[in-house]
């Protein structure tokens, strides 16, 4: 009966090995697996990074305008109140001097 438990023994062990070696492709396979994933987000990262550099060129550009815009619009709002005092000016200038029409007319007739 002894060497049957010497071959149960070696087939045992030749399990065992086999077993190891599965153990040991799958564990080869996982590391590829996690060492592509990586890579991949690491990529993904750069392309972020990339991205958001763009972006905040973009916004500080928009900004810029923006900030232009306003400029142009706050000089047309004050050169439109410029425009508006003249206006009043000159509505009052030409009141002044239709007044004194009137009454240049009215002492011509009492000249008359």
């Amino acid at each position: 009966g002894t060497p049957e438990k010497g071959e149960d023994l070696f087939k045992t062990l030749e399990l065992k090995d086999e077993a190891l070696l599965q153990a040991q492709t799958a564990v080869s396979s996982l590391e590829s697996a996690l060492e592509s994933a990586v890579t991949n987000l690491e990529y993904m990262q750069e392309q972020l990074q990339l991205r958001v550099v763009d972006l905040e060129k973009e916004l500080t550009s928009t900004k810029n305008e923006l900030s232009t815009s306003q400029n142009e619009l706050d000089i047309a709002v004050s050169d439109l109140q410029l425009a508006q005092q003249q206006l009043t000016e000159s509505q009052r200038q030409f009141e002044e001097l239709e007044i004194a029409l009137g009454e240049s007319e009215e002492a011509a007739r009492r000249a008359e």
